[in-house]
């Protein structure tokens, strides 16, 4: 199968070197969408690839081992085609490996990108082509297409199992004719039918007389228009192709353009969501600002009212509080202090306590703590000195027995420590008899 394969790789090869002025372009825009060509600012757009393009391998040729890694595939490729593993663009889908000369299609990608397309994928037209035709008739899904190229130069024959294409030849079509018939000779119970597409002739039709069910069938679209169909849904998101060679080895001027258009939505929410915050945090600043001024202007004015006359200071605060700190200490220091107690009172009742009807004269009273702590004076004789001391004690005073001594004019009296206790209030009479009533 390998062999078969790489032969026919071969003829692509030989075919496409000996009669390359007769296809106008290898590259081709297969499928744009003006209601999409926004994406990033660059329009999208499908690249399709001639069939003489590409080569092509079933992926039964090659162990499952080999198959899961396209990196491992290229370099068992590599010995195969005249083609470098690092020039290879290859992809794969259920039943085929595709893979194009990368240097003959990377000038037509950039180009495109330089020029401000957003390539979409790169694939073969036929096969692009071969998927909208299934999925429009909603045809069998096993059989064998035949479809003449859009040039008329060469044919390609495509085998579809499950709706998945597992076979892809080109060339002319007697020799793909012949291909079929070598792939016949397994027995199975029903053939699969045979759909041409493109203008056969009568002898042409004849070679398909062994072949089975054939269905000849003029479609009036081309192959371009048919793939337009599957680029649709490529460009849209929605489909992948059957193969694209879109990837690492054709690399992109702008990696991020299919979800440029995201991007810039999402920088400008971004943005707007920061000058919104940043009007929010200004407008924030604005009255809080307000609010300082505010309470600035009524410190300024409790300091007057508290400190009248002195200039207002930068640190209000501070200065209140060391004006605090002062009264503090101050009220501190005062109560410390012993209580002052009047002397005036204690003079007056004690003057007013001395009899009117004695001779006497008072030299000196001293006062301590509210109490009489000396009383010195001169008396006539020692009935005024009597007179006095009863007077006293009658008025509340309590003391010890004065000190009297003789005089050449009369007697000096002195009185110590007179300790005053006011007197209780009398009962009335009349409260006296109630009492005694009861």
């Amino acid at each position: 199968m390998i062999n078969d394969s790489l032969r026919d790789i071969e003829n692509f090869q030989e075919s496409s070197s000996r009669d390359t002025s007769r296809f106008e372009s290898d590259v081709e825009v297969v499928g744009a969408r003006p209601s999409l060509k926004r994406s990033g600012d660059r329009a999208s757009i499908v690249l399709g690839l001639r069939s003489h393009e590409c080569f092509c391998v079933d992926t039964t040729s090659f162990p499952a081992s080999t198959r899961q890694s396209l990196r491992t595939l290229r370099y068992d490729l590599e010995k195969y085609l005249p083609i470098d593993a690092e020039q290879m663009a290859v992809d794969m889908s259920v039943g085929l490996i595709v893979i194009v000369d990368r240097d003959r299609i990377l000038p037509s990608v950039k180009s495109a990108e330089v020029e401000g397309y957003w390539i979409a994928g790169v694939s073969p037209v036929v096969l692009l082509a071969a998927d909208a035709l299934l999925r429009e008739q909603n045809l069998d899904s096993s059989l064998d297409i035949f479809w003449q190229c859009d040039d008329g130069n060469g044919w390609d024959y495509l085998e579809i199992r499950d709706r998945q294409a597992v076979l892809w030849h080109w060339g002319e079509l007697g020799s793909l004719i012949g291909k079929r018939s070598e792939n016949d000779e397994s027995p199975i119970a029903v053939k699969p039918p045979i759909l041409c597409l493109g203008n056969l002739t009568e002898q042409q039709l004849r070679r398909f007389d062994d072949a089975g069910k054939v269905f000849n069938y003029r479609p009036g679209r081309t192959q371009h228009e048919y793939a337009s169909k599957t680029t649709d849904n490529c460009i849209k998101g929605i489909d992948r192709p059957w193969i694209d060679l879109r990837g690492e080895h054709l690399p992109t001027l702008a990696p991020m353009a299919p979800i440029g258009h995201s991007l810039m939505l999402i920088a400008s929410v971004i943005v707007f969501c920061l000058g919104l915050g940043l009007s929010a945090i200004l407008w924030k600043s604005y009255e809080y600002a307000e609010i300082a001024n505010e309470s600035d202007t009524e410190r300024e004015q409790v300091f007057r009212d508290l400190l009248p006359g002195q200039p207002v200071p930068t640190d209000i605060v501070g200065r209140l509080r060391s004006e605090c700190r002062k009264l503090i200490a101050a009220s501190q220091q005062l109560s410390k202090e012993p209580p002052i107690h009047q002397s005036l009172p204690t003079l007056i009742r004690t003057l007013n306590s001395l009899p009117k009807e004695a001779t006497f004269r008072i030299d000196s009273i001293r006062v301590v703590s509210s109490q009489i702590s000396n009383l010195d004076g001169a008396v006539r004789s020692l009935d005024d000195s009597e007179k006095i001391v009863k007077a006293l004690r009658s008025a509340g005073y309590q003391f010890m027995p004065p000190g009297v001594s003789q005089m050449a004019d009369g007697f000096a009296i002195h009185i110590e420590k007179l300790i005053y206790q006011a007197p209780k209030p009398s009962t009335p009479p009349s409260q006296v008899k109630k009492v005694s009533q009861n």
